[in-house]
């Protein structure tokens, strides 16, 4: 009983000294930090976005359309989206496969 105490204890103190996801009250996530300053703060890293696979022959919706300011990857299409849209210009039928903008 006291190995599965110890264990339990030592454990449980690395994770919590060592534990690289913080989430914080008020919405945000941080990977490698512990007070993340954005929704989505990953510190020192890089960050990648994977998908299984060709392109769908038909690809599902984006996570987004219409007016905005965003960055989004779109993976029914491969393809990469950054910055301000004033129309519907980077709605599904005017998204490219395998396209960056």
């Amino acid at each position: 009983m006291k190995k599965i105490i110890y264990y339990f204890l030592v454990s449980t103190i690395g994770y919590l000294l060592f534990a690289t996801t913080s989430f914080a009250q008020n919405g945000n996530v941080g990977i490698g930090i512990p007070t993340p300053l954005a929704r989505l703060h990953v510190a020192d890293s890089s960050v990648v976005f994977t998908a299984t696979g060709d392109i769908p022959v038909t690809p599902g919706n984006p996570p987004i359309s219409g007016v905005g300011r965003r960055m989004m990857w779109y993976p029914g299409k491969a393809a990469f989206r950054v910055g301000y849209v004033s129309a519907a210009k980077w709605d599904k039928d005017s998204i490219g496969n395998y396209s960056f903008a």
